[in-house]
């Protein structure tokens, strides 16, 4: 729906479309006009020998300087470079293309303003029931949300704001999901969970469990409320769409009206039960078409077709998402009319009642939902057969990408189960790892995703410094500091005075200043190591990448280096082998600090004072003195 919408219920795009039209007319009669009136005189003008008058020529100027000022003007609507190499009759079929999109774009527009309204009304009408006393604030605010929404939806100058705002709709729907579905355990776990996910991280765990438990309810849908201008009956779906998007308020006296019409896109409304039918019918005949191994594909096909349409509708996440379920729905349409075309093709010269009946179907449900389909719904569109195996990957690929959230959040609640068990159990770590695992490899997670972190984070201080995580998981732990680096160092650059330095950092730096340090495991980050040298005043810091294949020997060398003056490992990284790198150290009596968290100065200046700090000061501060008594001297 446009930011600005005319009474007629044009919005800008359309008007200007029409107006353009309307000079594209203008331009195709005078263009022939003048074409007429040439065409009659050249006989003429050719049997006397004379040129072509002035006042046409300019008449001809004239019209190519309007055509290309519209062509400007076409080729800005349709969004194109330029239209001027096309001819007339081109920009009108280009234009009626633009139109019927920006028609459908207004009806569906229409529709969800419709739905919208249904929810926040029906949020305005929530009630606490007795014995949820603690309740009644969060209901109250979402009760206020919900009628400054409503509001909002009635000036056509916000409306976009509210229907655009995906969070707190996504939430409202997740909140009367809650309260409408059944009480008796026969609901879908796995749409109760993700309500309940999307209720608590929006507003509260209180307020979910309330609403497991039915202590919040919510208005039923009833028929929209009459008017002295309305027939006696309910408001019909376009006159609501009408009002609505015009921004008319109902001159009923009724403050909350009801709107009982649902969107005509949701797809709750389909009826899949009859194509079900018609798949398992289907199926059962598979086995007799041994001899005609086309029709056997194309209802093996036509069977999972139906299937990819089935788990559609029946997505729990239609409910909180439905403009992207209408987007996945119109796909799985498409693909369906596709492969009964084929079945039909690979039939041929035969009718085959499954084909007709599904197609039927098709037609009857896309009519309804409002969905285009511009291909394989004729008889002289045929779609090729001989593709069905094309077609069963791609629903196949369709189908695990339309089940993807609901393994994610299983996986996800799997790997919170075992970090809290881990906390007894060190064992647990590795279905952890093999969680992680799945993730980042089998689901192509990036080892840095948000919901990773965040699930990852609070636990990992209590990983088992001898336990060896596989590499996917150490590309999640150093996607982590990485992370906890740049938070710390925003932080300090807009909280920390300017010049001012932690204690431990400044004491770290004045006992390592001038001196090599060794750091091993990981990869190598420049930027980091850089950092560490600069804070410190390190004349070098020796940074060892530390793979699961490299022996520990690897690292005798630079750690005897007379120069080092401490070691330090990031046991995070490191394999569990290469923790022997301390044989190396005790003979020469060098320190070593095992790095509990990241690379970041303050937190490694901590670690290397906890764990070296008295051996440091022995051997390199004047006076072997506390760095405070030091310092105050």
């Amino acid at each position: 729906m446009s930011a600005n919408t005319t009474p007629n219920q044009f919005s800008p795009e359309e008007q200007q479309c029409d107006e353009i039209v309307h000079k594209l007319e203008q331009l195709q009669r005078q263009s022939s006009a003048l074409a007429n009136e040439i065409t009659l005189a050249v006989p003429l003008l050719r049997e006397q020998g004379l040129p072509l008058p002035l006042s046409w020529g300019e008449q001809y100027l004239g019209w190519c300087q309007d055509r290309m000022r519209i062509a400007g003007a076409v080729a800005s609507v349709l969004g194109l470079a330029s239209v001027a190499e096309q001819t007339l009759p081109e920009w009108n079929r280009l234009l009626d293309r633009k139109r019927s999109e920006l028609r459908s774009t207004r009806d569906r527009d229409a529709a969800l303003v419709i739905e919208v309204a249904e929810i926040l009304q029906r949020v305005q009408g929530l009630q606490v029931v007795k014995g949820e006393s603690n309740t009644h604030a969060e209901v109250h605010d979402l009760t206020v949300l919900a009628s400054n929404l409503f509001d909002k939806l009635s000036d056509y100058s916000e409306r976009r704001v509210v229907l655009e705002d995906a969070g707190n709709l996504k939430a409202l729907r997740a909140i009367l999901f809650l309260i409408d579905a059944p009480k008796d355990g026969t609901l879908d776990e796995d749409a109760e969970n993700l309500a309940v996910e999307e209720v608590e991280s929006t507003w509260s765990r209180k307020l979910a469990n309330a609403l497991l438990r039915g202590r919040v309810t919510a208005p039923a849908r009833k028929a929209a409320a009459t008017s002295p201008g309305a027939a006696a009956d309910s408001l019909s779906p376009d006159e609501v769409a009408k009002r609505l998007t015009l921004g008319q308020s109902d001159p009923s006296p009724a403050p909350v009206r009801s709107a009982p019409i649902p969107s005509a896109s949701s797809t709750s409304l389909i009826q899949v039960e009859e194509l079900i039918r018609i798949g398992q019918r289907m199926q059962s005949d598979i086995p007799g078409l041994y001899d005609a191994p086309l029709l056997s594909a194309a209802y093996d096909a036509v069977v999972q077709g139906i299937g990819y349409v089935e788990a559609v509708v029946k997505d729990p996440r239609t409910l909180t998402e439905p403009a992207k379920s209408n987007a996945e729905l119109s796909q799985a349409l498409h693909i369906l009319a596709k492969l009964q075309s084929a079945m039909r093709a690979a039939a041929s010269p035969h009718e085959d009642d499954r084909q007709v009946s599904v197609y039927r179907w098709l037609f009857q449900t896309a009519k309804e939902q409002s969905i285009f389909i511009n291909r394989h719904m004729k008889i002289d569109d045929p779609a090729d057969p001989t593709k069905f195996p094309e077609w069963v990957e791609q629903i196949k690929a369709s189908r695990r990408k339309l089940d993807a959230p609901r393994r994610l959040a299983k996986l996800f609640h799997k790997i919170q189960h075992e970090l809290k068990l881990s906390l007894v159990d060190p064992d647990a770590w590795e279905a952890v790892f093999r969680g992680v695992e799945e993730l980042t490899g089998t689901e192509k997670l990036a080892p840095s995703h948000v919901q990773l972190r965040e699930t990852l984070m609070p636990h990992l201080d209590h990983l088992p410094v001898d336990l060896t995580p596989p590499e996917c998981f150490q590309q999640v732990l150093r996607a982590i500091d990485d992370y906890i680096r740049t938070q710390e160092e925003r932080q300090a650059e807009s909280e920390a005075p300017q010049g001012q330095q932690n204690p431990e950092v400044r004491e770290v730096a004045q006992l390592l200043h001038g001196r090599a340090v060794v750091l091993i495991g990981g990869e190598v980050d420049p930027y980091a190591k850089a950092r560490l040298e600069r804070t410190f005043g390190l004349s070098e810091l020796i940074w060892l990448a530390a793979h699961h294949e490299h022996s520990v020997e690897r690292f005798a060398a630079p750690v005897q280096r007379a120069d080092v003056a401490l070691v330090m490992v990031v046991i995070r990284w490191m394999s569990h082998g290469h923790g022997e790198v301390i044989q190396y150290c005790e003979p020469l009596g060098k320190p070593l600090a095992r790095l509990l968290g990241t690379t970041n100065p303050n937190r490694v200046a901590h670690d290397v004072l906890s764990q070296c700090g008295d051996v440091l000061r022995a051997k390199y501060s004047a006076n072997g003195g506390s760095f405070e008594s030091r310092t105050a001297g």
